[in-house]
């Protein structure tokens, strides 16, 4: 089963690079060639942050009702993966917004079947194997914002170049996919649920506080774009943009 952990590590590494490849340039990008405003951008990390949040809890239950993970991790990284690509061709805002929102909802649709997946697979050692995924996740945000770094460095600053890593970003994410279709099974003696309902009365009273407490935490939480133009705006150049949240990571981690 261990494995499958490993497995699991490395679709989230390679899925991570090519996020990171995108995330660190996208709000430069949005302002500078596509001239958004900070409004316009703040609404689409809004509503891209909303939608993998509020998916979540509905993919989570989906997986259970029907007693299988896999289909829906395939599903919401097929999602992430075959979008990202299509910011190459955005030539407005609102082209991100949309682009982002579908990314952002294979995100939210993965996540907890994914995570079902890692339990499923942990043999009781489920802080080792979360530990496990969540540092080869760290490492590709690493790799994927270093690639942007050295690309926008070596090639130039160029609207040109800056849709060539969005489109880039494809391999690694789809070479991901198909490691998680050829090289992952679905876990044995999951059974499904037709009866599992939504009911946040019968969550235990510490998750319930443990929610709200990061729910207000997460409400006066600043957005990364604003940070990443705001780093630019104090003279951070963009190429060194990607190094700047290269850093970020490491500390994050």
């Amino acid at each position: 089963m261990k494995k499958y952990i490993i497995i699991l590590g490395i679709v989230s590494l390679l899925t991570d690079i090519s996020s990171e490849m995108i995330f660190p340039i996208l709000p430069i990008f949005l302002e500078k060639f596509l001239y958004a405003t900070k409004t316009q951008i703040g609404l689409i990390e809004g509503i891209a942050a909303f939608l993998t949040s509020f998916l979540k809890v509905f993919s989570g239950y989906l997986s259970d009702k029907i007693g299988r993970r896999k289909i829906l991790v395939i599903f919401g990284y097929s999602l992430s993966t075959f979008s990202k690509p299509l910011l190459f061709f955005a030539t407005s805002w609102t082209h991100v917004l949309w682009i982002r929102a579908i990314e952002r909802l294979g995100k939210g649709i993965r996540t907890a079947p994914r995570d079902a997946l890692i339990s499923s697979f942990s043999e009781g050692k489920s802080g080792h194997a979360f530990g496990i995924h969540r540092g080869m996740d760290t490492v590709g945000a690493v790799l994927g914002s270093l690639f942007a770094f050295l690309f926008l460095i070596y090639f130039g600053e160029t609207e040109e170049n800056f849709r060539k890593i969005f489109l880039y970003s494809f391999f690694p994410a789809i070479t991901a996919v198909l490691i998680l279709i050829f090289f992952v099974k679905e876990p044995k003696g999951i059974k499904k649920d037709s009866k599992i309902e939504i009911n946040f009365k019968i969550l235990p009273s510490d998750f319930k506080k443990f929610v709200i407490i990061q729910s207000i935490f997460t409400l006066f939480t600043m957005n990364y774009a604003f940070i990443i133009l705001k780093a630019n705006d104090i003279g951070i150049s963009i190429g060194f943009i990607p190094l700047a949240y290269l850093f970020f990571n490491i500390v994050y981690a």
